[in-house]
């Protein structure tokens, strides 16, 4: 993957959650026009012709656990098209749906420190 790909860049993190199951992990901290770029379509194009599933994750208000959800079979149409524009739009849908999420309490008390 290119330098493009690094998280402060992208806004992607590459996750490991699922791999062992054949499953990719994106965690998309903040859209961004990294996800309309060619080095995007093609590498994540590449993972599901390969047979590899493909998540999308989201962050959750604090305080929450993060949305995820396998993504795959919805993306698979404008990778077969090799469609870039219809696998951005699909993809910023899918993000969408995930902010509609029930987001559920991660049980973690968050805490200030004063110096």
């Amino acid at each position: 993957m290119s330098d493009d790909w690094r998280p402060d860049r992208s806004g992607v993190i590459v996750r490991p959650d699922g791999v062992e199951d054949g499953v990719i992990t994106l965690y998309v901290v903040r859209p961004s026009d990294f996800l309309g770029s060619m080095d995007f379509f093609a590498t994540v194009a590449g993972w599901i012709a390969e047979g590899v599933e493909v998540a999308l994750s989201i962050p959750g208000p604090v305080g929450t656990y993060p949305a995820r959800a396998v993504v795959t079979g919805w993306l698979r149409p404008a990778v077969e098209d090799a469609d870039p524009a219809d696998f951005l739009a699909r993809t910023l849908r899918a993000l969408d749906r995930l902010g509609e999420h029930d987001f559920q309490p991660d049980g973690f008390e968050t805490r200030y420190a004063v110096v």
